[in-house]
């Protein structure tokens, strides 16, 4: 396989338009309606005949302990993280637009580390696209009016917390990122009649019956108050 050793930043010459005009749009259509749409299939971010999987950026630069994303970054130290320009992304978005898709489903590590995804969302609104993020977006750097314009274009937001114990999250977790940030995102979502889902893990080597049953309890917490579905893990060593 191919193995991306470049490093972090835009792409100096953007990647190609993904393959979609060497698929029958109508025949992969159909297979999404046949998965998806007959309601026997758990379908969280509501995919349908007309989405279609786009990568705006590739890798991600955090280190979560848990993470498969760039795999081998232990043993070399780096972790490439580059995004699709804005402009690529726009052309890319039209030609999906032409070829049917309505609903991007953008499968990138984590879309909102861009520091432009205020321009992502601006484009979404221009070609009156919907999108749905099911790897995430990350909590700390979403703002509510960003919660706003996200509450027109999907159909849940999916968030991730891990663990409800902040020094944990930050030195043993690695995500360095706090809790509260997920629980103001959540609140915000539902103010924007938003519905959210946010990840947990549980059972990490270094965690003691009482850290369980924190993390367990926010998560009833925010479902209870913001209607947040949680999403329950089991931490797992090779």
């Amino acid at each position: 396989r191919q193995v991306i050793d470049e490093p972090a930043g835009d792409w100096t010459v953007p990647p190609p338009f993904p393959a979609f005009d060497a698929i029958d749009s109508r025949s992969f259509g159909a297979f999404l309606w046949r998965v998806f749409g007959e309601g026997r299939r758990a379908n969280p971010f509501a995919i349908d005949a007309v989405s279609r999987p786009l990568l705006a950026s590739s890798g991600c630069p955090h280190r979560c302990v848990f993470c498969s994303s760039n795999p081998g970054w232990r043993d070399v130290g780096r972790k490439p993280y580059r995004v699709v320009p804005l402009s690529v992304l726009e052309d890319w978005l039209v030609l999906i637009r032409g070829i049917g898709g309505r609903k991007i489903v953008f499968l990138d590590d984590v879309a909102n580390l861009r520091p432009d995804f205020d321009g992502v969302l601006d484009i979404l609104e221009r070609l009156d696209l919907k999108a749905e993020f099911p790897n995430g977006l990350r909590a700390d750097c979403l703002e509510p009016r960003q919660i706003d314009r996200l509450a027109e274009r999907i159909s849940l937001l999916s968030l991730s917390m891990e663990t409800a114990n902040p020094r944990h999250l930050k030195e043993r977790v690695g995500k360095a990122m706090d809790p509260a940030a997920v629980e103001a995102a959540v609140q915000a979502a539902a103010s924007a009649g938003l519905p959210s889902m946010v990840h947990y893990i549980i059972g990490f080597p270094w965690e003691t019956p009482t850290n369980v049953q924190g993390t367990l309890s926010k998560a009833w917490d925010l479902y209870e108050r913001f209607g947040a579905i949680p999403a329950v893990q089991y931490a797992t060593q090779p």
